[in-house]
Protein backbone atom coordinates (compact mmCIF):
# COMPACT_ATOMS: atom_id res chain seq x y z
CA UNK A 1 0.00 0.00 0.00
CA UNK A 2 2.83 2.39 0.87
CA UNK A 3 4.48 1.79 -2.51
CA UNK A 4 1.26 2.38 -4.46
CA UNK A 5 0.44 5.53 -2.49
CA UNK A 6 3.98 6.74 -3.16
CA UNK A 7 3.49 6.17 -6.88
CA UNK A 8 0.39 8.37 -6.90
CA UNK A 9 2.13 11.13 -4.95
CA UNK A 10 5.20 10.95 -7.19
CA UNK A 11 3.01 11.21 -10.29
CA UNK A 12 1.20 14.26 -8.88
CA UNK A 13 4.59 15.86 -8.21
CA UNK A 14 5.90 14.90 -11.66
CA UNK A 15 2.89 16.60 -13.26
CA UNK A 16 3.38 19.67 -11.06
CA UNK A 17 -0.04 19.45 -9.39
CA UNK A 18 0.86 17.99 -5.98
CA UNK A 19 0.80 21.41 -4.27
CA UNK A 20 -2.75 22.00 -5.56
CA UNK A 21 -4.00 18.48 -4.73
CA UNK A 22 -6.44 17.54 -2.01
CA UNK A 23 -5.63 14.01 -0.87
CA UNK A 24 -7.59 11.94 1.63
CA UNK A 25 -6.12 8.71 2.97
CA UNK A 26 -8.30 6.48 5.11
CA UNK A 27 -9.68 2.95 5.39
CA UNK A 28 -13.07 1.45 6.10
CA UNK A 29 -11.78 -0.78 8.91
CA UNK A 30 -8.69 -1.87 10.77
CA UNK A 31 -7.60 -5.44 11.36
CA UNK A 32 -7.55 -7.29 14.67
CA UNK A 33 -4.50 -9.41 13.74
CA UNK A 34 -4.90 -11.52 16.89
CA UNK A 35 -5.76 -8.74 19.34
CA UNK A 36 -8.43 -9.93 21.78
CA UNK A 37 -7.80 -13.36 20.18
CA UNK A 38 -9.70 -12.21 17.08
CA UNK A 39 -8.64 -12.31 13.43
CA UNK A 40 -11.51 -10.40 11.88
CA UNK A 41 -12.34 -6.84 11.00
CA UNK A 42 -15.98 -6.68 12.05
CA UNK A 43 -15.90 -5.75 15.70
CA UNK A 44 -15.89 -2.57 17.77
CA UNK A 45 -12.48 -2.84 19.42
CA UNK A 46 -10.02 -0.02 18.71
CA UNK A 47 -7.81 -2.14 16.44
CA UNK A 48 -10.72 -2.56 14.04
CA UNK A 49 -12.73 0.64 14.58
CA UNK A 50 -9.93 3.24 14.74
CA UNK A 51 -8.61 3.87 11.25
CA UNK A 52 -6.22 6.41 9.70
CA UNK A 53 -7.83 9.60 8.50
CA UNK A 54 -5.27 11.83 6.83
CA UNK A 55 -6.05 14.90 4.75
CA UNK A 56 -3.40 16.73 2.71
CA UNK A 57 -4.75 20.09 1.63
CA UNK A 58 -3.59 22.27 -1.24
CA UNK A 59 -0.91 24.78 -0.27
CA UNK A 60 -3.43 27.60 0.05
CA UNK A 61 -5.07 26.05 3.16
CA UNK A 62 -3.22 25.54 6.43
CA UNK A 63 -5.10 23.51 9.07
CA UNK A 64 -4.87 24.76 12.65
CA UNK A 65 -3.15 21.51 13.75
CA UNK A 66 -1.38 18.44 12.40
CA UNK A 67 -3.02 15.84 14.65
CA UNK A 68 -6.09 15.62 16.89
CA UNK A 69 -7.84 13.23 19.24
CA UNK A 70 -11.20 14.85 18.52
CA UNK A 71 -14.02 12.37 17.82
CA UNK A 72 -14.51 12.14 14.06
CA UNK A 73 -16.14 9.59 11.79
CA UNK A 74 -15.81 8.48 8.20
CA UNK A 75 -19.31 9.85 7.59
CA UNK A 76 -17.70 13.28 8.03
CA UNK A 77 -15.71 13.01 4.78
CA UNK A 78 -18.59 14.04 2.49
CA UNK A 79 -19.74 17.12 4.44
CA UNK A 80 -16.11 18.18 4.95
CA UNK A 81 -15.40 18.01 1.22
CA UNK A 82 -18.61 19.85 0.40
CA UNK A 83 -17.75 22.58 2.91
CA UNK A 84 -14.12 22.90 1.79
CA UNK A 85 -15.16 23.13 -1.87
CA UNK A 86 -18.02 25.56 -1.06
CA UNK A 87 -20.61 23.26 -2.60
CA UNK A 88 -24.14 23.45 -1.24
CA UNK A 89 -25.51 19.96 -0.60
CA UNK A 90 -29.12 19.26 -1.53
CA UNK A 91 -29.59 16.48 1.02
CA UNK A 92 -28.80 16.14 4.69
CA UNK A 93 -26.23 13.72 6.01
CA UNK A 94 -25.46 12.18 9.37
CA UNK A 95 -21.87 13.43 9.18
CA UNK A 96 -20.67 16.90 10.02
CA UNK A 97 -18.10 19.11 8.35
CA UNK A 98 -14.69 19.01 9.98
CA UNK A 99 -13.81 22.43 8.56
CA UNK A 100 -14.54 24.26 11.84
CA UNK A 101 -12.16 21.87 13.60
CA UNK A 102 -9.53 22.33 10.89
CA UNK A 103 -9.82 26.10 11.39
CA UNK A 104 -9.13 25.71 15.13
CA UNK A 105 -12.72 25.74 16.38
CA UNK A 106 -14.42 23.08 18.50
CA UNK A 107 -16.72 20.60 16.81
CA UNK A 108 -20.35 20.45 17.87
CA UNK A 109 -20.17 16.73 18.70
CA UNK A 110 -19.75 14.75 21.87
CA UNK A 111 -20.46 11.19 20.68
CA UNK A 112 -19.61 8.86 17.81
CA UNK A 113 -21.80 5.90 16.88
CA UNK A 114 -20.60 2.74 15.14
CA UNK A 115 -22.66 -0.18 13.93
CA UNK A 116 -22.14 -3.56 12.34
CA UNK A 117 -25.19 -5.47 11.24
CA UNK A 118 -23.52 -8.86 11.33
CA UNK A 119 -25.50 -11.80 10.15
CA UNK A 120 -29.19 -10.96 10.31
CA UNK A 121 -30.13 -14.60 9.73
CA UNK A 122 -28.57 -15.40 13.10
CA UNK A 123 -29.87 -12.23 14.74
CA UNK A 124 -26.42 -10.87 15.51
CA UNK A 125 -25.29 -7.26 15.36
CA UNK A 126 -23.09 -4.81 17.20
CA UNK A 127 -23.65 -1.24 18.25
CA UNK A 128 -21.16 1.10 19.83
CA UNK A 129 -21.11 4.62 21.21
CA UNK A 130 -17.95 6.54 22.05
CA UNK A 131 -18.65 9.36 24.49
CA UNK A 132 -15.56 11.23 25.67
CA UNK A 133 -13.14 8.76 27.25
CA UNK A 134 -15.67 5.91 27.30
CA UNK A 135 -16.78 3.37 24.75
CA UNK A 136 -19.83 1.16 25.20
CA UNK A 137 -20.11 -1.90 22.96
CA UNK A 138 -23.37 -3.84 22.73
CA UNK A 139 -23.33 -7.23 21.02
CA UNK A 140 -26.63 -8.99 20.38
CA UNK A 141 -26.94 -12.65 19.47
CA UNK A 142 -30.59 -13.68 19.07
CA UNK A 143 -32.07 -12.96 22.53
CA UNK A 144 -28.77 -12.42 24.34
CA UNK A 145 -27.13 -9.03 24.89
CA UNK A 146 -23.51 -8.56 25.94
CA UNK A 147 -22.25 -5.19 27.16
CA UNK A 148 -18.69 -3.96 27.32
CA UNK A 149 -17.64 -0.56 28.66
CA UNK A 150 -14.07 0.70 28.39
CA UNK A 151 -12.19 3.85 29.28
CA UNK A 152 -10.25 4.01 26.02
CA UNK A 153 -7.84 6.62 27.38
CA UNK A 154 -6.80 4.76 30.56
CA UNK A 155 -7.28 1.31 28.99
CA UNK A 156 -6.45 1.69 25.26
CA UNK A 157 -6.12 -2.09 24.84
CA UNK A 158 -9.70 -2.51 26.15
CA UNK A 159 -8.83 -5.19 28.69
CA UNK A 160 -10.99 -4.16 31.68
CA UNK A 161 -14.72 -4.36 31.04
CA UNK A 162 -16.21 -1.68 33.29
CA UNK A 163 -19.80 -2.71 32.46
CA UNK A 164 -19.51 -5.50 35.05
CA UNK A 165 -18.35 -3.03 37.72
CA UNK A 166 -21.28 -1.66 39.82
CA UNK A 167 -19.44 1.69 40.03
CA UNK A 168 -20.10 2.17 36.28
CA UNK A 169 -23.72 0.98 36.20
CA UNK A 170 -25.18 4.50 35.77
CA UNK A 171 -22.77 5.36 32.94
CA UNK A 172 -23.47 2.05 31.21
CA UNK A 173 -27.23 2.67 31.39
CA UNK A 174 -26.81 6.25 30.17
CA UNK A 175 -24.88 5.12 27.08
CA UNK A 176 -27.33 2.33 26.23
Amino acid sequence: MDDETGKIINELKRKGIYDKALIIFTADHGEMLGSHSLWMKNCMYEESARVPFIIKFPDNFHPAFKETNQLISLIDIWPTLMDYLHIKADDTTDGISLMPLLKGEKLNRDKIFIQYDGNAAYGSNQRCVVDGDYKLIMDTFKDEIYLELYNVIKDPQETTNLAVNPKYEALTKKLI
